[in-house]
């Protein structure tokens, strides 16, 4: 609905977090699990548009806890507490390696760390292939490969479960797969007719359906005929 509202000479812009509201994995993750903020980021790297990515979301940062007014920063939150505590949750220094308030400065910032900073951080997630980091960086090398999910048209695509969020995106003679499964259960998705070779995750081929796991990722794209 919104696409089809954009005038011709329109160009969606996508963001998920900014510094005026709580974080993408604050909002949606449970703990330190980060399938589900994986599963909205590569959303937002393959839908039509300008992603817009706030700092510290490549790693799932979590908004530091905010407990007693007098640690409040914002106005907003000083002039409404309790009804709002401000927006300084999603405002912590960005996390950069296991030092001294994470390794923002070595000075106390205007706002402290969060306290997972020593397990979730940029150096560490670095050298690990399944951390958040390295799957930010997979997806992102993925869109700036293939001009389909730079400027391509979008083409939703039905499907039986509610939990499942599939599209096209089109440009020229390029054709990419999005396959999101947002639920915590194995679900099987029919690809649609044509040859497909995977881009995320294990390089083979589906035949004609995929057993998505839960929090599942897939992009895909049509070979030529």
């Amino acid at each position: 609905s919104w696409y089809s509202a954009l005038s011709d000479d329109a160009w969606p812009n996508n963001f998920l977090s900014n510094h005026d509201m709580k974080r993408t994995a604050t909002r949606y993750c449970f703990g330190e699990d980060d399938r589900r903020a994986k599963v909205a980021l590569a959303m937002l790297l393959t839908l039509k548009g300008t992603p817009f990515i706030y700092y510290g979301e490549e790693i799932g940062m979590r908004d530091i806890p905010i407990h007693k007014k007098n640690d409040v920063k914002d106005r907003i939150g000083k002039t409404f507490w309790p009804l709002h505590k401000g927006r300084d949750g999603c405002r912590a220094p960005m996390q950069w390696r296991n030092d001294i308030h994470a390794g923002f400065s070595r000075v106390d910032p205007w706002l402290p760390v969060h306290k997972n900073f020593k397990e979730r951080n940029v150096t560490q997630q670095s050298t690990d292939p399944g951390s958040m980091l390295n799957f930010f960086k997979a997806v992102v090398n993925i869109r700036k490969a293939h001009p389909a999910l730079q400027k391509g048209n979008f083409v939703p695509l039905d499907h039986q479960s509610p939990h499942i969020l599939s599209y096209l995106r089109e440009y020229e003679d390029e054709v990419i797969l999005v396959v999101l499964n947002f639920s915590i259960r194995n679900l099987d998705y029919a690809l649609p007719e044509g040859h497909w070779i995977v881009l995320l995750n294990e390089k083979k081929n589906y035949q004609s359906s995929i057993n998505l796991a839960p929090y599942q990722v897939e992009i895909l794209k049509k070979l030529p005929d």
